[in-house]
């Protein structure tokens, strides 16, 4: 890419902003509104890239009247959509209690400091996973840390650099480690994980990004990526979604979430290809895409399985799991 991706996003918005400023200026000074209404619309109805909050604010059914007839097609199947947005709803992912020896183990390990805020944890100390097992991380003693009520209590399923962007360096490198031991996805380049050392590379330059987990579906007229909590996923990749891969932010509110403060977030790519291209990004994102079983709904757009070769839908535990799968679609 010819530049960063925050810099095309920031070009992107400036262009939509002052594109408005100016039609708002010449709405002005224009002696003949009803022509010029006339040619927003027009306008309006060529765009291809809506800006996000113009999505968030308009909803799916009123962004895509604006298109022409001929747009209709790439609109999202209903029984899929609702499917999709009914597995949102009921995913649970529950975090095991550990072990009350854990707790011991890190009162020791760290001297009885919260390893977030380095303060006493004084009568209420607490261990907390610096991957969280919804987001992959793995469930073993010396992947937990020692924490304060409050921080474990603010922090809650972030990735540690979503949260605090400033971590120790010690809390930085035991992440680290533990990302090579957590699940992660193949890479689209079948080539990139052929050896351990390759592999470590890819993995290690994901995990340059926060953590997030979501869900993904692909049909064969596009696709979907969705999640329940857009507190858990940088911002940067909503922007990316929408400005990069042409994604529409579907306006869906979902069970058991308030409805003045929905933080879900579903979006649809009308073409397979883009589609594909946006599920490939976020995993490049550090995304963790948990494949969306559709089922009849998508048995009935005639969806096709990816090629294995590529195949997003597949993760494993750990770096040298990568590596072995890649050697077998190799053969």
């Amino acid at each position: 890419m010819p530049m960063s991706a925050s810099r095309v996003i920031g070009t992107r918005i400036e262009a939509t902003q002052g594109a408005a400023m100016e039609e708002q200026a010449q709405e002005i000074n224009d002696d003949e509104p009803a022509a010029r209404a006339e040619a927003m619309r027009d306008s309006d109805a060529t765009e291809h890239v809506v800006p996000l909050h113009a999505m968030e604010a308009s909803g799916i059914d009123e962004a895509m009247a604006a298109e022409s007839s001929d747009a209709a097609p790439t609109q999202p199947p209903t029984e899929a959509l609702s499917t999709f947005v009914k597995l949102i709803e009921n995913a649970r992912y529950p975090s095991p209690r550990p072990p009350a020896w854990w707790l011991v183990s890190a009162i020791k390990k760290f001297d009885g400091l919260c390893a977030y805020c380095g303060r006493d944890t004084g009568s209420t100390p607490d261990v907390d996973a610096v991957i969280p097992v919804i987001a992959g991380g793995p469930q073993r003693p010396d992947a937990a840390v020692l924490c304060c009520k409050a921080c474990k209590q603010e922090r809650r399923r972030r990735d540690v650099l979503l949260w605090k962007p400033d971590a120790s360096a010690k809390l930085r490198a035991m992440r680290a480690t533990l990302a090579l031991d957590s699940w992660n996805h193949l890479s689209r380049d079948p080539a990139a994980m052929r050896t351990p050392m390759k592999a470590t590379e890819v993995v290690t330059e994901r995990w340059r990004h926060p953590r997030f987990h979501c869900h993904g579906a692909l049909l064969p007229m596009g696709g979907f990526i969705g999640w329940r909590d857009v507190t858990q996923v940088p911002s940067a990749i909503q922007l990316r979604l929408v400005f990069e891969h042409d994604g529409w932010r579907l306006r869906q509110s979902l069970k058991r979430t308030n409805r003045r403060n929905n933080t879900s977030a579903i979006f649809w790519f009308p073409t397979r290809d883009g589609a594909v291209d946006a599920l490939w990004d976020v995993i490049g994102q550090n995304g963790l895409v948990r494949h969306a079983d559709l089922g009849a709904a998508s048995s009935s757009t005639g969806e096709a399985q990816p090629d294995s070769a590529s195949d997003w839908t597949m993760m494993f535990p750990t770096v040298a799991d990568l590596v072995r799968q890649r050697s077998r679609q190799n053969r």
